[in-house]
């Protein structure tokens, strides 16, 4: 059986191999969707890792800056041709929204530069099986997790997705 190895992603836009991973995009006409790359294996994530960078303080919006978002950030994943919405139709919309997707969601407000916010969304907590056991998110060939960027998010200093995982050599 061949071995298990590290695989790590960032979400990319349009799940282009070289396509730009900083979603600080405007998407508020057309909404821009990034996402990971579609393989020819099977791939297993545990983590989905948040990444934005603002050099605005953060504010009860979406980070600072006065950024507004109208129609909110998105996150699905496509199993088996099926597009699901993992927030369950309840877009990020703040900073609050954070906790709500992970609760392990924090700020860093240095007081100097950018302030920065991180949020890990664990697959591996959120899918148990059958047995009681934790499960990792299962990419079958073709499968991809996306997000969409549907406001404008060009203010932000940085703002990318990382998933981390494994799959077989």
């Amino acid at each position: 059986m061949s071995a298990m190895v590290l695989h790590n992603r960032y979400l990319r836009e349009n799940g282009a191999p070289a396509g730009a991973t900083n979603m600080n995009v405007n998407g508020s006409i057309t909404p821009v969707q990034f996402r990971s790359p579609v393989e020819d294996y099977y791939q297993y994530f545990n983590l989905c890792m948040w990444y934005l960078e603002d050099a605005g303080a953060l504010d009860a919006g979406f980070l600072g800056n006065n950024i507004t978002l109208t129609n909110g950030i998105l996150f699905e994943v496509q199993l088996d041709g099926v597009l699901y919405d993992v927030l369950d139709g309840l877009p990020i919309f703040n900073n609050g929204h954070w906790k709500r997707l992970a609760f392990d969601a924090t700020d860093f407000s240095v007081g100097q530069g950018n302030n920065i916010m991180s949020a890990r969304f664990s697959f591996n907590k959120s899918l148990i099986g059958l047995d009681e056991r934790p499960k990792p998110l299962i990419l079958a060939p073709g499968d991809f997790v996306q997000v969409t960027i549907q406001d404008n998010l060009t203010g932000l200093e940085e703002f990318d997705v990382f998933l981390e995982g494994t799959r077989r050599r």
